[in-house]
């Protein structure tokens, strides 16, 4: 029996943009030839001008530009010279709807320094995961040779789920072994190092996982987890964080000192998020790995944790390295893009390069798959059909090398 009124519940959070494209043309045939009624429930402004004939907004201290502002994503045509807060979501300006004073500005963030890389991959580098017996091996990154991330950067890895980012990412800080390639962390190359003096690089770099809801454990206060952060690290008299430096740590990220005596249940999403990010700062380090880190977040609290991102970058002079497959949200927050498919780098560029000059075919598709904030602007997208395939071989045989070449300066894009 056919129902007469569907309601999908965020059917599309945290899925990557074609995969999503796919979910809601399906939901649009089912209406199309049931006749059923849909109700869609979700934070997506683009799916919702992708899809919504009437609109309701709940929060009402919110009117739906202001949600809309908050997934923009060159809807003319161009995107933003270089990274750029959303106005109207103060960093730290509001927590659970409470207003808190703050001297946050709404500029543009500047450009990165050009002072050389501070991270390289150097050779190609690659990671095999045996399955099974036999010499069967999955290629979950292949021969990845031009990522760099340069000191004060932000560089954005996209495509689809098991294109092969968050394992370049570990890679890239030796959460995994490399199984060909060399990486260096300040001019040292890290993949020679043994774990004592691993160890102390691993000061220079963080990361923020996507799940918030997974870290801290339940049993830990959130003052505790971050100070443990700085515990496991101490390796000389003093660098122990004491607790008036966890409270401004913890008001630098816009939660109030008196929360560090709260578990973690105690917290929304997008204060549990701000913790996870405090906890990756007593260390002072060089870079942080964020993957996926707003994506399980609704628009708003999203916006803000965005904005916390930008604004620590330009006061501490950090780079990032954006895992993502949100290109609403990389076009806010990168400086140069890296397009992942089948564990390769198929596209590399500036983000003017990406977003207003794609090459390469899978590039072109990612972009026309992204919905627009805009009714009016609702089109007929092609759809990148079925799963991404796994790359496996028969006694870990390596797969084709794609072949680069340069369109513009700093813009490399793989032949096909």
């Amino acid at each position: 029996m056919t129902p007469p009124v569907l309601i999908a519940d965020e059917p599309t959070t945290a899925l990557d943009v074609t995969i999503q494209a796919q979910i809601l043309g399906l939901m649009r045939d089912l209406r199309e030839t049931t006749g059923a009624a849909v109700m869609i429930i979700t934070h997506d402004m683009g799916v919702v001008a992708e899809v919504a004939d009437d609109v309701v907004v709940m929060n009402p201290s919110q009117r739906r530009r202001d949600v809309a502002r908050s997934t923009h994503i060159f809807e003319d045509g161009r995107a933003s010279p270089i990274p750029e807060r959303i106005a109207g979501c103060g960093a730290a300006a509001r927590i659970d709807g409470r207003p808190q004073s703050s001297r946050r500005r709404s500029t543009l963030s500047r450009e990165p320094a050009v002072s050389g890389p501070l991270v390289q991959v150097r050779g190609p580098l690659s990671k095999q995961f045996p399955v099974g017996g036999w010499g069967h091996g999955v290629h979950a990154v292949e021969r990845v040779c031009r990522s760099q991330v340069g000191r004060g950067e932000t560089l954005a890895v996209v495509g689809e789920s098991g294109c092969g980012k968050s394992t370049l990412a570990h890679l890239m800080i030796r959460l995994l072994e490399p199984s060909g390639g060399r990486i260096t962390l300040d001019g040292v190359d890290i993949t020679t190092l043994g774990s004592r003096a691993m160890r102390e690089h691993r000061r220079k770099m963080q990361i923020i996982f996507q799940d918030p809801f997974c870290q801290p454990g339940p049993a830990t206060t959130v003052g505790d987890a971050v100070a443990r952060t700085a515990a496991i690290y101490r390796s000389a008299e003093g660098d122990e964080l004491d607790e008036r430096s966890a409270q401004t740590l913890f008001v630098r990220v816009g939660l109030e000192a008196d929360m560090m005596r709260q578990y973690p249940h105690q917290f929304s999403g997008g204060q549990r998020q701000r913790v996870c990010i405090a906890r990756a700062l007593p260390l002072n380090p060089s870079w942080l790995i964020a993957d996926e880190s707003v994506s399980a977040l609704d628009v708003s609290i999203q916006a803000q944790v965005i904005n916390l991102m930008m604004e620590l970058q330009e006061e501490m002079g950090l780079s990032y390295l954006f895992i993502s497959h949100d290109l609403a949200v990389v076009e806010r927050v990168s400086h140069r893009v890296a397009v992942m498919y089948l564990g390769q780098i198929v596209e590399i560029g500036s983000r003017s390069a990406i977003f207003e000059n794609a090459q390469h075919s899978y590039t072109k598709r990612l972009l026309d798959a992204v919905p627009i904030a805009d009714p009016r602007k609702r089109r007929e997208r092609p759809l990148i059909t079925g799963e991404i395939p796994v790359r496996c071989g028969w006694r870990v045989r390596s797969p084709d090398r794609v072949v680069m070449r340069q369109v513009s300066p700093g813009h490399m894009v793989a032949a096909e």
